[in-house]
């Protein structure tokens, strides 16, 4: 996990100096902006990229998808996953909106090797039988074709807009979208400093029940069996049969924590662990348990803006490296310095984080 670590702790919380602040780059220039961001397999080329080809061979991106708004923290990641509707995708055009330039990216290599890890999803299930917590999801997804912009630290908090488009292998091109991209700073100021730390998270709860339900637990089924030929056996052959119950799955949370590093960096890591009666294998005198767990680890970045005690939280890439971005925003309610709540007034949910 070097690369994390690395990722996690290259940017230092040291106070900048007069000069380092007058080098700041805002995100209202674009000329300077262009010049400071760098796009993964991108080549910056002088001038407009290329218009649309508009002929039927050309590759369409879902048209709903324009205009819409990303999060990203300054010294990581913005991550844009284009929907593409037709077509194939051999690269994209990228031009930050007012630049003097552009990026053309060249995805005819995959970027990623490596099996798909479990990311952080945008609900907790409110379920105790589902350990997976922030909805960790394997499936799905095509992050071989996202568009990954590197900002460095120097960019101040702030707005800017790219505009992309796809070209396929013969050179058509698709549909322009916009995109625009919100860009906070580092960590927060000394009113958040109590957050620095491990955070475990204890319970999730939906605020239209406000019952609060463990995370970390552990839960036990049992069925009923009788004995039939030495095998634990649902029916009885006879009418006369002894039933007794029999544990058939044990399920364990072990972990939900969230780390919370002064200079801004976050990491999460989750865990859990089951065990299941193993029928086929089990006789009535000794039985047999199959075990299985999960666990992951997975870097990101927060934010915390005091005026509004609004807390952002953006994971760009999995523990494989792979881009799998998710940014989540919450309002942050403090208890004490050894609880918060989280509240997501959107998705109508608050957690629970302990020290």
């Amino acid at each position: 996990m070097s690369f994390f670590a690395l990722l996690i702790f290259i940017f230092s919380s040291c106070k900048k100096s007069g000069s380092d602040e007058e080098t700041l780059v805002k995100p209202e220039d674009p000329v300077a902006l262009s010049k400071a961001v760098s796009v993964w397999h991108g080549t910056r080329v002088t001038g407009n990229p290329p218009a649309p080809t508009n002929n039927p061979n050309s590759p369409v991106l879902e048209p709903q998808s324009n205009n819409q708004t990303i999060k990203a923290i300054a010294g990581r990641y913005a991550i844009v996953q284009p929907q593409l509707v037709s077509g194939s995708v051999a690269g994209y055009y990228i031009q930050i909106n007012g630049a003097s330039d552009y990026f053309k990216v060249d995805y005819s290599k995959p970027r990623n090797t490596g099996g798909r890890q479990a990311v952080p999803g945008k609900k907790p299930s409110l379920n105790k039988s589902n350990f997976k917590i922030f909805g960790t999801d394997s499936t799905g997804g095509n992050v071989d074709s996202a568009i990954v912009i590197s900002i460095p630290p120097t960019i101040q908090a702030g707005e800017f807009c790219i505009t992309y488009c796809v070209y396929d292998a013969a050179g058509n091109i698709s549909n322009l979208i916009t995109t625009c991209i919100t860009v906070t700073s580092f960590g927060g100021d000394a009113t958040i400093s109590y957050l620095a730390g491990v955070w475990h998270m204890t319970a999730e709860r939906d605020d239209t029940s406000q019952v609060w339900y463990p995370v970390i637990y552990s839960d036990t089924s049992y069925s009923s069996f009788t004995c039939v030929n030495n095998k634990l056996s649902y029916d009885c052959p006879t009418s006369n049969c002894n039933f007794s119950n029999y544990i058939v799955d044990i399920s364990n949370g072990l972990k939900a924590d969230f780390t919370f590093n002064s200079n801004g960096g976050l990491k999460y890591e989750v865990s859990y662990s089951y065990k299941n009666l193993n029928l086929d294998s089990s006789t009535c005198s000794n039985l047999i348990y199959s075990s299985d767990g999960f666990s992951d680890q997975i870097s990101g970045a927060w934010s915390y803006t005091t005026s509004t005690n609004k807390l952002v939280m953006v994971f760009d890439l999995n523990s494989s490296g792979q881009t799998e971005p998710e940014a989540y925003e919450f309002v942050l309610e403090k208890i004490s310095d050894k609880v918060i709540y989280l509240h997501d007034p959107v998705g109508g949910y608050a957690l629970k984080f302990e020290k």
